[in-house]
């Protein structure tokens, strides 16, 4: 046994600046039963003074490769099998003063995971502590005197689920991470992004599900939505607590065949709450609460021409009534209209096209066509009084 005032120093004589330059090590070893002893060491007697193995070892490092001085410490254990080096890095200390830890640190009474921070009498002032309970199978924070699940601490469920609790001592959980990718919000939870931007990217396309919990929907009940706020002005004049929204809600009494829903659209003016201005129903129909308004200054048009021959290419055209077959539209029952493919052969502006085909008709462009063709036909009655008149002197 050495004894050693103040200061044990190990010096390595290499010189360098690699990963593993300059190291310095303290080993601990020990005999396995029917081998030779320490005390045939000590007499010389031992039949190889390397047969001890190193239980566990201190390794000091230089840490990089520049040429400098960083050091790192090591704290490393035999896991069994590794002889002379043990392979398992339990603790490493690095250069920064950071610490990492390669496995689970264990209350050695309870066996649950922790870390904590100062005394008894300290985390119970900060709540500095924190362990997960393999028991109960979630995080517990350190409360007064004993340990206890606390509010937005966050729960590893065996299931691979995420949630983190609502308020101290609930179950109720506000977030719920699957393993499939799948996070649900729940319990009126608010996801608030401060002075940042939410961006979703996948490979196949990102989506956002927003799901009611509520499992006997009736006419009328919030599926889910979207809401904008602006925080009131400093003076609190110009107070909008909800801005906007969009907002799905039931059209009917949900059952197992049928599910039908309208989206809505709402705004809102200053100091009241925001109301609605388009619905979008089941059956592909949209309400406009207002005015629907189409840009048409001369400033945003150019190679402008008037139409002419609008009269014949009217009376060319041939409304008709229908039905429709898509299953959510035949509610409207007997519809009038027009056919995209005929009207395309007359006025091909007046049709958009989906692949090349006809698929729809902008109807309110027929105002400009209609207005034009009243022209020509007021034109043809003003020629024929004129005619009349003449006849009749």
């Amino acid at each position: 046994m050495s004894v050693v005032r103040n200061t044990l120093d190990i010096i390595n004589p290499d010189e360098g600046d690699g990963a593993t330059a300059r190291q310095g090590s303290i080993n601990f070893y020990g005999f396995s039963n029917g081998e030779d002893d320490i005390s045939d060491v000590f007499a010389g007697t031992a039949a190889d003074i390397s047969d001890p193995h190193v239980l566990a070892q201190i390794l000091v490092d230089h840490e990089g490769t520049s040429a400098d001085d960083k050091g790192e410490i090591y704290i490393k254990v035999n896991d069994g099998d590794d002889g002379q080096s043990p392979s398992k890095t339990a603790l490493q200390v690095h250069s920064n003063a950071a610490v990492t830890f390669s496995n689970d640190i264990l209350n050695s009474a309870t066996g649950a995971v922790q870390m904590a921070v100062g005394t008894t009498a300290q985390r119970a002032a900060v709540q500095g502590a924190i362990r997960y309970n393999t028991t109960t199978s979630q995080f517990e924070g350190y409360s007064g005197s004993a340990w206890a699940g606390l509010g937005g601490l966050i729960d590893v469920d065996q299931d691979t689920k995420i949630t983190a609790e609502a308020s101290a001592g609930s179950d109720e959980d506000v977030l719920t991470a699957t393993a499939g990718g799948t996070t649900t919000f729940t319990s009126n939870s608010t996801l608030l992004f401060s002075n940042q931007s939410l961006t979703a990217k996948t490979s196949t396309g990102a989506l956002l599900t927003l799901q009611t919990s509520d499992t006997d929907i009736a006419d009328g009940d919030v599926l889910g939505g979207i809401k904008f706020q602006a925080p009131n002005e400093g003076t609190g004049t110009d107070a909008i607590a909800l801005a906007g929204s969009i907002v799905c809600i039931a059209e009917t009494d949900f059952s197992a065949s049928e599910n039908k829903t309208e989206m809505v659209f709402k705004t809102a003016a200053s100091g009241a709450e925001d109301v609605t201005n388009v619905t979008m129903h089941s059956n592909a129909a949209v309400t406009f609460a207002g005015t629907v308004i189409e840009s048409s200054a001369r400033e945003l048009k150019e190679n402008i021409e008037p139409l002419s021959g609008s009269l014949d290419k009217i009376m060319a055209m041939q409304g008709v009534t229908f039905n429709w077959k898509d299953e959510n539209r035949k509610t409207l029952g007997k519809d009038i209209g027009m056919i995209a493919d005929e009207v395309s052969e007359i006025f091909p502006e007046l049709v958009s096209y989906e692949k090349g085909k006809p698929s729809g008709i902008k109807y309110s462009k027929m105002v400009s066509l209609l207005v034009e063709g009243m022209k020509e036909q007021q034109t043809q009655i003003e020629d024929l009084k004129a005619e009349i008149k003449a006849l009749k002197n």
